[in-house]
């Protein structure tokens, strides 16, 4: 069976299987080795250099527009990491130099010697040869040059230095080798970059999300019993009336407009809380169907099977390319996990507050806040998408009679892929509440107010025959609707 191209293992990895990131680290590794102790001058700092780089390769997959021009990619991605890493470790106007950090052996002085009376492209060409025996095609690759380059310069290198030497740098090179075990700390630091979203969340957030609610709440009671029909008792959902914020007595509206800051900041904190499959994947009962519509393909998401639990209903259009705003943009989709904790920490700090924090938490958010909920969107349709070619026949039946299959159940590259979508979605949902705040949140007195009850149904648990408000936008239908008697 024919080896996977590099285009097929750049894909694989885009979609989050790392083991085929891992396939091109064993590909790669030395090339990118051999160029890092060009640049450093030392094994031990090229084999620093030389980790971080890979890392930052998957970190920077997204960006790759190319999946076939990965070589060439990569030793760029090695020398831009170089030089971020020098300007940390120098100081201000100090010029570069070796950074060595052990006391070099006699080999490696006279190699070092060697190398540098060589002209830099012939002494890079020469490395690349010998770290592992790359042929001129494949070194060529890695540097944007034809094979027939490469083969001039080795042969100039070699013409320049004495037999003796050159079986030195060999000799060096083979004692120097990247240790077996150097993919598995590669992919430690691959680990580390796309671990659970939830880890970036304060730990104490559900108890601040449980004690703005119990604070909500009070305050709605108080407007509720101001209302201006409060002699008349609470009429069943659906036959509630509706009245504006303005026809309250001042104090009411004031409290109303708190109350209705505080539903909002619930809602953005709320959204900072994981859905149950973020924290554990393997709760998710899924179902993914492709329909005749110009959205085509529907996923329903629970942490039940049926149609109860915490339920996630996504339509999206399979063959959207992303949106072009976004498109090879420096700040990548690996940014939402920086960006999340940052907003973490706003949001916590402010609803400990109970201040107004819409403008300061905009300011949180990046300029392109709308596209990148977009493009979290549209990378999470193509996870999605990837992963309905992997369900079996069956699993597909039950799902078009609307039965939901368990996460459990599907292949483990589907449930690679399904996990990832649903991460993504969740970055997206924080992003999207964050940056669009419904009307009745941005406009609260021009806003209109529904007290009601529950209607008394069984499979309302709780909630049934309890209290709720719903908060009407000035215009329009959109709404918000939440119980208020805890």
């Amino acid at each position: 069976m024919a080896a996977p191209s590099v285009g097929e293992l750049v894909q694989r990895a885009r979609r989050g299987d790392r083991s085929a990131f891992g396939e091109l680290v064993d590909r790669y590794r030395d090339m990118v080795y051999g160029l890092a102790y060009h640049l450093t001058g030392n094994f031990d700092d090229a084999r620093d250099l030389t980790q971080e780089a890979l890392v930052r390769a998957y970190e920077r997959l997204t960006q790759l527009r190319d999946a076939n021009r990965f070589p060439a990619w990569l030793r760029r991605i090695t020398a831009n990491t170089h030089r971020s890493l020098a300007r940390r470790r120098r100081p201000s106007g100090e010029a570069p130099g070796p950074e060595v950090t052990r006391e070099p052996s006699d080999l490696e002085l006279t190699v070092r010697e060697a190398l540098s009376s060589l002209r830099q492209p012939d002494r890079l060409a020469l490395t690349l040869h010998y770290i592992n025996g790359y042929t001129h095609a494949e070194i060529g690759e890695f540097l944007g040059q034809s094979a027939d380059v490469v083969k001039t310069r080795l042969a100039r290198a070699r013409k320049r230095l004495r037999t003796e030497v050159t079986q030195m740098v060999g000799d060096a090179m083979a004692c120097e080798r990247l240790p077996a075990g150097f993919r598995n700390g590669v992919m430690a630091g691959v680990e580390g970059l796309v671990g659970d979203l939830r880890r970036v969340l304060p730990t104490d957030l559900k108890a601040v999300i449980e004690r703005l609610r119990q604070r909500r709440n009070a305050l709605w009671r108080e407007v509720m019993a101001a209302r201006p029909d409060a002699d008349q008792p609470l009429q069943e959902h659906g036959h509630a009336p509706v009245f504006p914020v303005r026809d309250l007595s001042e104090a009411a509206r004031h409290t109303a407009v708190e109350a209705i800051h505080l539903t909002q900041m619930l809602q953005m904190l709320g959204a900072l809380n994981p859905p149950p499959w973020v924290e554990d994947p393997d709760c998710l009962w899924i179902r993914v169907t492709l329909e005749p519509t110009d959205r085509p393909l529907a996923v329903w998401l629970a942490n039940v099977p049926g149609t109860r639990g915490h339920i996630h209903q996504r339509q999206f259009a399979t063959d959207d390319p992303l949106p072009p705003a976004l498109s090879g943009r420096p700040g990548e989709i690996h940014d939402v996990s920086q960006l999340l904790a940052s907003l973490a920490s706003d949001l916590v700090d402010a609803a400990r507050a109970a201040t107004e924090v819409q403008g300061a938490l905009a300011a949180a958010l990046p300029a392109d806040a709308a596209a990148l909920a977009a493009e979290l969107t549209a990378q999470a349709g193509q996870r999605f998408s990837a992963a309905e070619p992997g369900l079996t026949d069956e699993q597909r039946r039950r799902m078009a009679d609307k039965e939901s299959v368990s996460v459990r159940e599907l292949a483990a590259e589907v449930r690679e892929d399904v996990r990832q979508a649903v991460a993504l979605l969740w970055a997206r949902d924080v992003c999207g509440e964050i940056a669009h705040p419904p009307p009745w949140a941005v406009e609260p007195r021009s806003s209109r107010l529904e007290f009601g009850l529950y209607p008394q149904w069984s499979d309302l648990g709780d909630a049934a025959g309890r209290e709720y408000v719903r908060i009407w936008s000035p215009v329009g239908q959109n709404t918000l609707q939440t119980g208020i008697w805890a």
